[in-house]
């Protein structure tokens, strides 16, 4: 009785889903900064010009300078995701029910990828979503003003809202979009009336012209903005042909992982109403696929970071249905029965175990290799997850996540075909996708199952910042280069991928210095990289997991000068 008593404790019951929300993120406060990350943190540093987005991009990460500093840039993104916790459950509430509103908290807590998205020095993981959430919170109160009134004040505050986003970064527009067709797809009737055709046509036009003139003019607020970099910017992206398709795969495959199956499995239990209740959400959706894989080409870049988008929508979605399954009695609501939450429980911690039996650590290059495994079923083999933009590094077991995938899918559709078996399902779901989850934070945070790049990557700087004999050092997969250039010891970044093999093929021969080579992803022992440290001395070596860090001296090799 008394844990059914603290569930009716509303305050008890979001203080905890805030406690998680923050446990599971400030561990990553002081995560090293990588590639993009770092050029984020150095770039955006002041209000010099050189930015190609929106101006509030930059103003934003200068309050984030000024207020925390270069070393504290990750404080900026969760303060963002406290902020969209707090309007997530607010917004939920009063749209879907209390019971819907701790759902979707606690999916977007637990959720990785909104772990990451808190956590990376980026604009789409929380900021974005925060002027997306402020946008949904005006729309629908406009909507629903009792009074000409308020209705003026809320859409005031939903156009600034919707200007103040687009201003942050141009792929709002998707957010945009997704309010205006929602409200035009409501109002379809009203379309055989010329007039209201006319008047909200007109509206719609006058909005998008309103963020146009926002654009072209906000060099007047911020003297630094230079829009023709913005417009430049947009049409790198414009690509029709020659795109990496098999890279877009790849992408859009960690994005869905990131997500996890807690999040999209409950989809399986959309009902025809629910098509409806959702549908500014699936507009959002549909049109962020387009703009991200259809009209522009981020096949060249870290699309898993865009995609970042998808967290919120679906986080309210799943939230929403899992609430809806629950929805009986309010106990059952907020917790399934001892039975089921054991037999869940024994489930997730059979698949959880999995990550501990020997895994083979294929290289990133080239991909036909772990390829070939996915497809021959030798799941025993761990994944790399990394990217332009961060994380710098971490494994999960293949194994791991395909049965986890596997079984919550296989739950849904016995839950379909038999309805009995749903709350068994759901409990199963929720279970499998609550250790899927921290599985990948603790990997991401700390790496204690498969190895911590973050560990080894701040014993190893601090033997080269500590040997006067090592000077300027290149770094595989540029890791460390925020903490290179702090002690003036960075000399460039060396990339594994085949398309590059040939521009390195003269720096490995006329550099006579120091390599840093923390090994994820994995290098090929095939791979010439390799083939040259192995003509180097080997001067300094730690190993955390499945991941070596090594220090490699190159001076003695002959060079081709």
């Amino acid at each position: 009785m008394r844990m059914f008593n603290f569930f009716k404790n509303k305050k008890a019951v979001f203080l905890s889903i805030l406690f998680l929300f923050l446990v599971l993120r400030l561990p990553g406060l002081h995560l090293p900064y990588h590639q993009d990350e770092r050029k984020a943190v150095v770039g955006y540093s002041s209000l010099s010009s050189g930015t190609p987005h929106p101006p509030l991009t930059r103003a934003i990460f200068t309050l984030d300078a000024t207020i925390f500093g270069r070393d504290n840039f990750r404080a900026m993104p969760l303060v963002f995701g406290v902020a969209n916790l707090f309007l997530l459950f607010y917004f939920v509430r009063r749209r879907f029910g209390y019971g819907a509103a701790v759902w979707s908290s606690l999916f977007f807590s637990l959720s990785f990828y909104s772990v990451l998205g808190s956590l990376v020095t980026e604009m789409d993981g929380q900021v974005l979503p925060f002027f997306f959430l402020l946008s949904l919170v005006a729309y629908f109160n406009w909507k629903e003003a009792p009074s000409p009134r308020k209705k003026t004040i809320w859409g005031v505050f939903l156009a600034f809202s919707l200007i103040l986003g687009f201003l942050t970064k141009l792929n709002f527009i998707i957010a945009v979009g997704a309010i205006i067709l929602d409200f035009l797809i409501e109002n379809r009737k009203s379309f055989v009336n010329k007039k209201l055709l006319i008047k909200y046509g007109l509206a719609v036009l006058g909005f998008l012209a309103l963020l146009a003139v926002a654009l072209f003019n906000a060099k007047l607020f911020f003297r630094s903005y230079d829009l023709s970099m913005t417009l430049g910017h947009v049409n790198d992206f414009i690509k029709l042909s020659g795109r990496a398709y098999l890279q877009v795969i790849i992408q859009v495959a960690k994005a869905i992982m990131y997500v996890s199956p807690l999040l999209l499995v409950p989809i399986f239990f959309v009902n025809k109403g629910d098509w409806k209740k959702f549908r500014i959400f699936w507009l959002f959706l549909l049109l962020g696929a387009i703009f991200y894989l259809i009209i522009f080409d981020f096949s060249r870049s870290a699309l898993d970071k865009y995609l970042a988008f998808i967290i919120v929508p679906l986080s309210i979605i799943a939230g929403t249905i899992m609430a809806d399954a629950w929805k009986k009695s309010e106990a059952k609501l907020l917790i399934p029965t001892g039975e089921l939450i054991f037999s869940g429980l024994v489930l997730a911690s059979i698949i959880f175990s999995v990550q501990f039996l020997p895994h083979f650590t294929p290289p990133l290059y080239p991909k036909e290799e772990w390829i070939s495994r996915i497809i021959k079923l030798r799941w025993n083999f761990v994944f790399p997850f990394t990217g332009g933009s961060g994380p710098l590094g971490f494994y999960v077991s293949w194994l791991f996540i395909a049965l986890s995938w596997s079984i919550s899918i296989l739950l849904a559709l016995a839950a379909l075909f038999k309805k009995e078996l749903r709350k068994l399902a759901m409990c199963g779901i929720i279970v499998v996708g609550l250790f899927y989850n921290l599985a990948f934070a603790e990997e991401y945070l700390l790496g204690r199952i498969n190895g911590s790049p973050n560990a080894l990557l701040k014993k190893a700087i601090s033997f080269i910042e500590n040997n006067s004999a090592i000077g300027r050092v290149i770094s595989y997969n540029d890791i460390g280069a925020y903490e290179f250039i702090k002690i003036d010891k960075y000399e460039r970044r060396l990339y594994a991928a085949p398309k590059f093999e040939a521009a390195y093929a003269d720096i490995l021969q006329n550099f006579q210095g120091h390599y840093l080579v923390i090994d994820i992803p994995h290098l090929s022992s095939e791979s010439p990289y390799a083939k040259h440290f192995m003509t180097c001395d080997t001067i300094y070596e730690d190993r955390s997991g499945k991941i070596s860090a090594k220090v490699y001296n190159c001076k003695n090799v002959p060079t081709t000068r």
